[in-house]
């Protein structure tokens, strides 16, 4: 989907079907009311979808930007100390050692638990601009900061998807607890998902140096960008390619130089591999705080006489069969279904969406303020099925990215959620529905349209090899 397709004429289709319903409504009174619903909370900006906004909003000024203005909590002490340690030109060879690093944080006057790592060296350097304020003011300024990012990601989000502005604010909004936490905790991932929007954006436009600028960085300070490559390798986009890496290089070279080599040879090896295979410093193995597929299979199969003194079925070989299972068969599944898509018109979106929510569901440290990456893949599916006239599946995947922004919050308040493996795993569950949705919706269009590109998409662009 490229830039020839524009909002306008997507809007139109959606707005002909709510009036040819209409014209039909004895026959079909479910689908009219279902899409003049849609109309007025979505696809058009009236009384109920401000209302619907507002309503919204509760949700993270009350949870989200009114504590956290209030509050220091992490991770925003271990980007700041990080940051402020390198600003004032300071020994950080010990930067991934816990125990050092947790001293840093007292001798900043936080009282918060702390530690650097999983994080990648160059995030260090995302705060130093804010070093030179108190922490609390720091955090209020990047709060703002985040706040003031809504507006482009909103932009972005409209124009991608194809829907108007009060449209791309509730999809944003509907993340729930994911916003609110990247709020109230001082996280990165509202900047990020800001960079994947503006790689696309670029990527449409054909500009891999621009390109590679947001995804480079973007990559450096976390690893989630990775998942253009794919796409990026499929459409031969070499010049892309080549800008991203060449910017990833600059940015850890100018690391390196800060931080020197020590701190880098201590992530790669005890901080690296290990965050790959889901073992975080000073957590456990068998929280379900950081969902995901080890964990739960920690949970069901490992034995520990404190964390899990009564598995489901205590078996080494059961839990490595399990966690590999799954690991495999997700990636070659959407491996496999990336090969057949090729030649749609909507390769890009269909690619990019199928790839992130991949990666997203096998994180192997999947945290609640991570959802907010989420919006990546359904807004990119929103453009696909908008245009493809798939007005049910584009609101149940609505849904299931309502049910992961609040439904787990609720749960945990819930005597099941402490009992009951099966909602203490909630977000992972939706996770994988959420999966399996965009993976069996991509088929069957492949299935539909196996030798045809479907429609004109949203962002028509040639098959230049940037």
């Amino acid at each position: 989907m490229r830039e020839g397709l524009a909002f306008l004429k997507k809007f139109k289709l959606i707005e002909n079907l709510v009036h040819e319903s209409e014209c039909e409504f004895s026959k079909y009174s479910f689908l009219c009311f279902e899409m003049r619903l849609v109309e007025n909370l979505l696809l058009k900006t009236t009384r109920w979808s401000v209302s619907f906004v507002l309503i919204l909003c509760l949700f993270p000024l009350f949870l989200g930007v009114l504590p956290g203005w209030k509050k220091m909590q992490s991770d925003f002490p271990n980007y700041f100390v990080s940051a402020s340690l390198i600003a004032n030109n300071e020994n950080v060879d010990s930067l991934y050692h816990g125990s050092w690093f947790q001293n840093q944080i007292y001798q900043h006057g936080l009282t918060e638990r702390g530690k650097f790592s999983p994080f990648p060296p160059p995030s260090a350097l995302i705060l130093v601009p804010f070093t030179g304020f108190d922490p609390l003011t720091a955090k209020r300024i990047w709060l703002v900061f985040n706040l003031l990012l809504i507006l482009p990601i909103t932009l972005l989000i409209s124009r991608i998807a194809g829907i108007q502005m009060i449209g791309s604010l509730i999809l944003l909004l509907l993340s729930g607890i994911a916003l609110v936490n990247n709020l109230f905790l001082g996280q990165m991932y509202l900047l990020l998902l800001f960079m994947l929007f503006s790689a696309y954006f670029f990527l449409l436009k054909r500009s891999a140096s621009s390109t590679g600028i947001f995804l480079g960085s973007g990559i450096a300070i976390k690893y989630f960008p990775l998942v253009f490559f794919p796409t990026l390798l499929a459409e031969r986009k070499w010049k892309t390619m080549l800008s991203t890496v060449i910017v990833f290089f600059l940015i850890h070279l100018i690391t390196v130089l800060l931080v020197g080599m020590h701190a880098y040879k201590d992530f790669f090896n005890t901080v690296f591999f290990q965050h790959l295979n889901g073992n975080l410093e000073g957590q456990s193995a068998w929280s379900a705080s950081f969902q995901s597929w080890n964990s739960l299979g920690h949970r069901l199969f490992l034995y520990d006489n404190i964390e899990n003194p009564n598995p489901v079925f205590p078996s080494l070989l059961s839990y490595s069969i399990f966690k590999y299972s799954i690991l495999l068969g997700l990636l070659s599944a959407s491996g496999y279904l990336l090969m057949k898509y090729k030649g749609q018109a909507d390769f890009t979106e269909a690619s990019l969406a199928l790839s992130s929510i991949t990666v997203l569901t096998l994180s192997p440290a999947g945290a609640t303020y991570h959802g907010i990456l989420l919006l990546f893949p359904v807004t990119l599916m929103t453009a696909v099925l908008l245009v493809r006239e798939k007005l049910k599946s584009w609101i149940f995947l609505l849904v299931l990215l309502s049910l992961i922004g609040f439904l787990p919050s609720f749960l945990e308040k819930t005597e099941l959620f402490t009992q009951s493996i099966l909602f203490k795993y909630m977000r992972l569950w939706i996770h994988f529905t959420m999966y399996l949705f965009i993976y069996f919706t991509l088929w069957k269009i492949c299935h539909a349209y196996p030798h045809l590109e479907h429609k004109v998409s949203a962002n028509d662009s040639g098959n230049d090899r940037q």
